[in-house]
């Protein structure tokens, strides 16, 4: 599990107004990607599932990040296929 500085805060990870967690961030549009505790890739589906279930999930997940230029990503749960936003990085 991820460890922080204690003064340190997480931001709120960002949510619908039902309270799910939401698949594309604001501004942009990007595809969000969320990882659990063991550091694995979720896309927003198996997040919301994850946290509802309690399943592997903290409190706070460790990160909820956009990769907007990084390489593709897959769900480590469902093998969902994200792509990188702008195609692969430049070696």
């Amino acid at each position: 599990m991820c460890s922080f500085h204690p003064l340190y805060s997480l931001p709120p990870l960002p949510r619908k107004d039902d309270g799910t967690l939401e698949r594309y961030a604001f501004p942009g549009g990007y595809e969000i990607v969320y990882l659990d505790k063991d550091n694995a890739t979720l896309c927003a589906d198996c997040a919301n599932k994850a946290e509802a279930e309690k399943d592997d999930w903290p409190d706070q997940a460790p990160v909820a990040a956009t990769l907007s230029e990084e390489s593709d990503w897959w769900c480590a749960e469902c093998n969902y296929h994200g792509k990188a936003e702008y195609g692969e990085a430049e070696q």
